[in-house]
């Protein structure tokens, strides 16, 4: 991350308050005291906290009868709206009520393990192909890079330095996981017409769509509005970008469809900067 992320941020100490009348808490307590007999109770009760900041750090317990998250730990947390209100404003009136939820939940729970547990171990590593996450992705990945790379210059919002890796891909992930393609690029409108039939079609367009991290959208007809022809036979008075498949496609055909799809997605950004 080096090349793409300041290497000098830090996390400040935050406060936060485990609710130990919450169930959860109870249930950890009690067997903590009952099958490893730790009588002092501040002893159970620490012991207890890690436990219970263990679960929810990991997901375990947010889809549960246990949540949600401030249920269970009230934590003073002044970086998730600010995640929040800088996303909002880069993309805006494009965030809807149950994405902008959905994104607080996630990040809360996010922000509180880094918060909790000071230092997190990268997972990544170098097995990422980060110039396929940057272009694949590339609106949400310029906001993650340019979000944390703020962070060092407010006070108040200091991320560990052996974190950035993590929270970086981890900000990415879940912004691609909440928001579908069409949030962030317009749509590329693909004609199939193959001499097979309506059913093996229907095969090449359920799987040209496990392109899902572009915004397509499959026609069985030529239109103002297409970008990309594909069939198994020559047109000679389609004026348009198109490709002739084999019957059926191969992984070069397949790969010549991930390449034309890169092209039409990055020429339909271009204009709409201009």
């Amino acid at each position: 991350m080096k090349n793409y992320l300041t290497s000098n941020a830090r996390i400040e100490r935050t406060r936060y308050t485990f609710n130990h009348e919450h169930p959860l808490f109870q249930m950890v307590y009690e067997f903590l005291e009952k099958e490893y007999r730790l009588l002092k109770r501040e002893a159970l009760i620490s012991e207890s906290e890690s436990i219970v900041a263990f679960l929810v750090g990991e997901s375990g317990v947010r889809r549960t009868e246990y949540s949600p998250l401030e249920d269970i730990v009230e934590v003073q947390d002044n970086l998730t709206p600010l995640f929040v209100h800088e996303f909002e404003d880069q993309f805006k009136n494009k965030v809807e009520k149950a994405q902008h939820d959905l994104l607080i939940q996630e990040l809360s729970v996010l922000h509180f393990k880094l918060y909790y547990f000071k230092k997190v171990q990268p997972v990544f590593g170098d097995l990422l192909n980060m110039e396929f996450l940057e272009e694949t992705y590339a609106d949400a990945f310029k906001f993650c890079v340019e979000f944390i790379g703020r962070l060092p210059d407010k006070k108040e919002y200091k991320l560990l330095t052996s974190n950035e890796n993590f929270v970086f891909h981890q900000y990415l992930f879940l912004i691609v996981q909440i928001f579908p393609s069409k949030f962030f690029m317009e749509t590329i409108y693909v004609c199939l017409d193959f001499s097979l039939g309506n059913y093996y079609t229907n095969i090449i367009e359920t799987n040209l769509k496990s392109f899902n991290f572009f915004n397509i959208e499959v026609t069985s007809y030529v239109h103002e509005k297409t970008d990309l022809f594909i069939s198994d036979y020559i047109y000679k008075n389609i004026k348009l970008p198109s490709l002739v498949w084999n019957m059926p496609p191969t992984a070069k055909d397949w790969a010549n469809v991930g390449e034309f799809l890169v092209r039409i997605k990055n020429e339909k950004a271009e204009k709409v900067i201009k």
